[in-house]
């Protein structure tokens, strides 16, 4: 006698009932034939950053290059930048070291949930990053670009309330994604130079022809003939970067022809070098500025000194500068408006530079507008730009004024990019990870690198071994972007088979300060065997195992633990990425299990069960849900009779 059963559903732990009792007949032997099921299976990669201590947490771990710009990034940096990452937890009532012991990255995933009145998310690596580039550059923008692949699996959606001393954390859901890329957008941005506090000109420290400072030496005042000055030693950026004055000029009644310019002399001063002033009012000096008159009523004009050509008179060759417009019309609030001349980058090339220079007036630095802009080329960026200031007999009678001088001091990522393109222009976005000589962490460092896929130099295995750079040549000079791929394999890899709420695999840490896993519902081997029982059938099975240290019967009750029958994990169809993973088993040879029944005996359901064991811990784990069906087939025989006892004895 056999039987054929055919069990299907969408749970892992479910009862089949049958439409008519079956029957199963004395000394039942029962196998499993088949089985198809769809098994979703999670991967969680975590990383944690390597135990620095306070003594090393202005230790450099990053070095950036961008355009032959070189700038350092600490562990210190990583950890002031997370604060400044708008959105995710809050980490200021962390210390340092608590951070660096404790905080936990979960990659793949993006994590929802309510502290307070905020949604915050978990925070991204690739963000913190991100910020702790853009600190360290002047006049850089950059932003986050990671390249992430959303996975068609989600977990079962749940609101739960995490309770704390803190207050209650409200996990609202996530999203499953897979971290493909770290990555990063960079642009060109010379407002942030623009916007940095500027410094006082002063004047006493150059020579002046003419002019008279004030008592703080920022504002000059046209004394007596012509006067001229020449800036010299005043560096300012030309990323950004400006110089700027308040024009004040004492108009007589009836107006007379004064005139005052000021601007920039792009011929620089070579090395110990200077520019000498004369007593002479002659715009040619200046390659662009701004001239300043009155007009026949009286009104305040000026106009934009673009530049100079070489004209023959008749009886000479003469340079002589040029106007836009040749004849002022535009007025200005005398005395109050400020002028700003700014330079900032245009396109690098490989001995040459193209600048930008605007102009610009408004009555404070929040209220001003361009009036005028152009290009101009420069040999090499590392010239140095020389301010110019003058004025006329007729202004210098009349007493007319700078006052106000200030300019936007050179930054050193300015200076560092003059001397690179002195050299040559790299044109290349760099990052370096640098892995220190402490003994104990160098190797966790290496390991926090490399599963964010920059990998270097580990000088705990061979100090022979030179950094690696990873470089990107992407984008142009005003816009450049990096990308390279991570490593999470070589990250602690968390695994959960089957579908659970997000509340049951995420929680807070003992400070309700950051998401974490709930170590208590995930394993970090995949099983070998998936385990199939019937619990309502008697089933006999004497189990061993050995795991590690772990030796021993499992779930025995003498011999009997319901198993029916395993099913082989397919480990190879697991990589990075959260999947839903088709399993088909067929055995080429049924193992058939006992049930050791002395009479048949009748049933109308089984109470079918799908689970594993831990690999590590050899605990039981439960397969919460499942997608799709699972499809079971068993098939039920007679045993054999066992042979007659004789004289109390039964042959084997």
């Amino acid at each position: 006698m056999s039987i054929n059963i055919q069990t299907i559903s969408n749970k892992s732990e479910f009862t089949n009932y049958f439409s008519q009792p079956i029957t199963f007949p004395q000394r039942t032997m029962i196998a499993m034939p088949k089985a198809n099921l769809q098994l979703p299976v999670f991967v969680n990669p975590q990383i944690k950053y390597p135990p620095i201590k306070d003594a090393e947490k202005d230790d450099v771990c990053l070095n950036i290059t961008i355009d032959g710009i070189n700038n350092d990034v600490t562990w210190n940096d990583l950890y002031e930048a997370h604060k400044q990452v708008e959105g995710v937890e809050n980490i200021t009532g962390m210390t340092f070291e608590e951070y660096m012991r404790d905080y936990i990255f979960l990659p793949n995933g993006q994590l929802i949930f309510l502290k307070g009145a905020d949604i915050l998310t978990k925070a991204s690596f690739n963000d913190i990053l991100s910020v702790a580039i853009h600190n360290a550059y002047k006049f850089y923008n950059v932003t986050p670009s990671s390249k992430i692949q959303q996975d068609s699996l989600k977990y079962q959606r749940s609101i739960s309330v995490f309770d704390s001393p803190q207050g209650d954390t409200i996990f609202l859901g996530s999203e499953q994604t897979e971290l493909l890329e770290l990555g990063f957008n960079v642009e060109y941005a010379p407002l942030r130079v623009f916007g940095l506090t500027p410094t006082d000109m002063d004047f006493s420290l150059v020579t002046k022809s003419n002019w008279i400072t004030g008592a703080s030496n920022e504002d000059l005042t046209a004394a007596t003939g012509d006067c001229q000055v020449f800036a010299n030693g005043v560096l300012f950026d030309y990323n950004g970067g400006y110089i700027s004055t308040v024009p004040n000029l004492i108009i007589p009644d009836p107006a007379d022809d004064s005139k005052m310019c000021f601007g920039l002399q792009l011929v620089g001063n070579g090395f110990g070098g200077t520019k000498i002033p004369s007593e002479t009012y002659d715009t040619t000096a200046i390659d662009i500025g701004v001239e300043f008159e009155s007009d026949t009523n009286g009104n305040p004009v000026y106009k934009i000194i673009t530049g100079g050509t070489t004209l023959y008179n008749g009886t000479e060759v003469a340079e002589e500068s040029l106007f836009s417009p040749k004849t002022p019309v535009n007025t200005f609030n005398n005395g109050t408006d400020r002028f700003y001349i700014q330079i900032q980058r245009g396109n690098l090339y490989a001995n040459s530079s193209e600048f930008i220079v605007n102009i610009l007036v408004g009555s404070d630095i929040n209220n001003k507008y361009v009036i005028y802009s152009k290009s101009i080329g420069l040999i090499s960026t590392d010239i140095t730009i020389v301010p110019v200031y003058m004025a006329d007999s007729d202004a210098a009678t009349n007493a007319w004024e700078f006052n106000d001088n200030d300019y936007i001091q050179q930054t050193a990522d300015t200076q560092e990019m003059g001397e690179m393109n002195a050299i040559n222009h790299t044109g290349s976005f760099v990052i370096e990870p640098l892995i220190s000589n402490t003994p104990g962490i160098s190797f966790f460092e290496y390991e926090f690198w490399t599963s964010w896929g920059l990998g270097t130099k580990n000088n705990s295995i061979a100090d022979s071994i030179t950094n690696k750079s990873f470089i990107s040549y992407d984008g142009t000079d005003l816009m450049r972007s990096w990308r390279n791929p991570v490593n999470l394999a070589n990250s602690s890899l968390y695994y959960v088979l089957g579908n659970k709420e997000s509340s049951q695999i995420y929680k807070t840490d003992v400070s309700d300060t950051f998401i974490e896993l709930n170590y208590n519902n995930v394993i970090t081997k995949l099983p070998q065997i998936l385990n199939v029982n019937i619990n309502n059938l008697d089933i006999k099975n004497f189990a061993g195992t050995f795991v590690g240290n772990l030796t021993g019967v499992t779930d025995s009750k003498s011999g009997d633990n319901r198993l029916v029958g395993t099913i082989p994990f397919p480990i190879d169809k697991i990589n990075l990425q959260s999947t839903k993973i088709d399993i088909s088993y067929e055995p080429f040879n049924l193992l058939y299990r006992p049930m050791n029944n002395p009479t048949p005996f009748t049933c109308n359901s089984l109470q079918i069960e799908l689970y594993y064991n831990d690999f590590v811990t050899n605990k039981r784990k439960n397969i919460p849900n499942i997608n799709g069906t699972m499809n079971l087939e068993f098939h039920v025989k007679q045993g054999v009779k066992p042979a007659e006892v004789v004289n109390g004895l039964r042959p084997v």
